[in-house]
């Protein structure tokens, strides 16, 4: 007895520890008035693998008046795993109970979303109340899924200092300054060397400007502006991390380069770190721009932007000769930004992870820099470069349906696409959430999928929370059709294969022989094949 008493205690010792609590910012939207305040919220996962949300004690005070809604909780929320984070997701009726209107608040619709991440939670949570005539919104956490100041609107007074010279002690040393867009950085404010870093940073090429793109909400823009500095063309260059300046020599990359890292306590005259936090896999990166080059150079005649997601340490743009940066997670590139003259054009960089997948880094922070080349030293001098609302895109779009037989038959759905939201397929086996697989066109989606009466219902989320798209697959049983069978297509699959492999593993020319064959793509998929 004394044995099983201690089994149960250590069962719910184990239990309670998987509870967690957040300390975080909420902020509240009453009917159009907000507030703000500090708040715990305590996640804790149940024994059926969903979770418990609880928002004890809640009030807050608005306009004067103290309003003490009470206790939410939150039951029985599901969780969809990207791989990387879990989103929390549900829509019902509670009771909040604890507070000053328990009668009147006994069925409270309310709608919940939210991400875990390491050891940091963000949600959304609507309450409806109906007899109260209010519906609050309320929001926990920071959201990371873009960066602060992307639409260039606040700026700063960066300032650079000429080191002392030992053969003129006590003289007063020259200082220049510049406006560098809040949370953003020049060579103003650049690491390495203190002489050549004033020598970059004594000409600003960063300038707040009201020249801003069509269609923008905003009042203000970046102008970047490269110039001659004697030796080499100093590139108008900025940067969600810091700039070094480590050489004369501007091609030098051992030496002059972008940087961040998470573990770094330093900050600029804003009081903000020299890094950009992100947790999430957005899509591609939109940027409107608008380049001018001062005079023409064809040998060097493209701006540059890029975003490197990586896991937080230390990373290096470009990267040093000889180096492979194992941290890095996905990365958006434009190294041929060509004139656009005086006007205003939006780009759109994809992200590409595939690359990286074998480092298995997680996202936590994206170095962003753009410049007015994408050569270190070269372009020409007074070349211009015009920046405006730049975001991160999340895409929630169903990319691909496959259904896989018993006995390894791949089966996909013919016509699958973001825009069309309803699809029917027959096929010869019984079809479960195990055998049915969505691909979302949404590198870090949610993606849950139920089957009930013959219809798989697929809700995709986009990784910023933002998007939720829903599609219909009616399943039938039969003869297959509205499918495309990969086990039969033995000739197409090796047309297409980077490797073929018997099913013991022996690497073959061509399958030729009856028999299952795994075929690995160009693309890296991995499929089996069945030659009859």
């Amino acid at each position: 007895m004394k044995k099983l008493f201690t089994l149960l205690f250590v069962a719910m010792t184990a239990f309670t520890g998987m509870a967690d609590t957040y300390n975080g910012p909420l902020h509240i939207d009453i009917n159009g008035t907000t507030v703000d305040q500090t708040s715990d919220i305590t996640i804790e996962k149940q024994a059926d693998g969903n979770y418990t949300l609880k928002l004890m004690k809640f009030k807050f005070s608005l306009k004067g008046v103290s309003m003490n809604v009470g206790n939410i909780i939150i039951t029985d929320v599901p969780a969809v795993s990207n791989g990387q984070t879990l989103m929390l997701k549900v829509k019902k009726n509670i009771a909040i109970k604890g507070g000053s209107m328990d009668i009147m608040l006994r069925d409270v619709p309310i709608d919940m979303i939210g991400e875990l991440r390491d050891g940091d939670f963000y949600t959304n949570i609507d309450i409806i109340m109906e007899k109260l005539n209010q519906k609050i919104k309320v929001t926990f956490g920071t959201a990371k899924y873009q960066l602060p100041n992307a639409g260039f609107e606040t700026y700063h007074t960066a300032t650079v200092t000429e080191p002392e010279n030992p053969d003129f002690p006590g003289s007063e040393p020259n200082t220049a300054s510049s406006d560098e867009p809040d949370y953003w950085h020049s060579f103003m404010s650049a690491s390495g060397n203190p002489g050549l870093v004033y020598l970059a940073g004594a000409t600003p090429v960063t300038f707040k400007c009201d020249d801003v793109r069509p269609g923008s909400t905003g009042k203000q823009s970046l102008m970047l502006k490269s110039f001659d500095a004697i030796l080499a063309i100093a590139n108008g260059t900025i940067t969600t991390g810091r700039m070094n300046t480590g050489d004369y020599i501007a091609s030098n990359t051992d030496a002059n380069y972008a940087w961040s890292d998470m573990s770094n306590t330093d900050k600029d005259a804003h009081g903000d770190p020299f890094y950009a936090t992100l947790y999430s896999l957005p899509d591609a990166m939109k940027v409107w721009l608008k380049f001018k080059q001062g005079t023409a150079n064809a040998e060097h005649p493209y701006a540059t932007a890029t975003a490197i997601i990586n896991d937080g340490t230390e990373f290096h743009e470009p990267a040093p000769s000889k180096t492979v940066y194992t941290n890095v997670v996905g990365e958006a590139r434009n190294a041929k930004i060509a004139e656009t003259g005086d006007e205003w054009k939006e780009f759109t960089i994809p992200f590409t992870y595939d690359a990286f997948a074998q480092y298995g880094a997680k996202a936590k922070s994206v170095l962003v820099t753009l410049s007015t080349n994408a050569d270190a030293g070269q372009g020409s001098d007074g070349d211009l470069l015009y920046v405006d609302d730049l975001s991160f895109v999340y895409n929630a779009g169903l990319k691909a349906i496959t259904l896989t037989a018993e006995n390894g038959e791949v089966f996909t759905v013919n016509g699958v696409n973001a825009e069309t939201k309803e699809y029917t397929a027959t096929v010869p086996f019984d079809v479960t959430t195990n055998n049915l697989k969505a691909v979302s066109d949404g590198k870090g989606a949610y993606i849950s999928t139920t089957i009930a009466d013959g219809k798989a219902t697929i809700e995709i989320t986009s990784n910023d929370l933002a998007t939720t798209n829903v599609y219909t697959l009616n399943i039938k049983k039969g003869d297959a059709q509205g499918i495309t069978s990969g086990i039969n297509g033995a000739q197409a699959a090796q047309t297409q294969a980077a490797g073929i492999y018997t099913i013991g593993g022996m690497r073959v020319n061509a399958i030729t022989k009856p028999g299952l064959y795994i075929v690995k793509g160009a693309d890296g998929s991995v499929k089996k094949v069945l030659k009859k």
